[in-house]
């Protein structure tokens, strides 16, 4: 039960921190060459916290 939780927490932990880094890593690269390059890493970002 208790682990479950933990599980659970930590899904929303990581989540939250990657929708955090993409915001963060696209705001440092407005710059739309830069952001091109980067808008993979972020997919992949976004797609590991779900």
């Amino acid at each position: 039960m208790l682990a479950r939780q933990a599980k659970a927490d930590i899904a929303t932990v990581t989540r939250r921190v990657s929708t955090q880094a993409a915001v963060l890593v696209s705001a440092l690269f407005e710059d739309e060459e830069m952001s091109h390059s980067f808008s993979p890493l972020i997919a992949r970002m976004q797609s590991v916290g779900t």
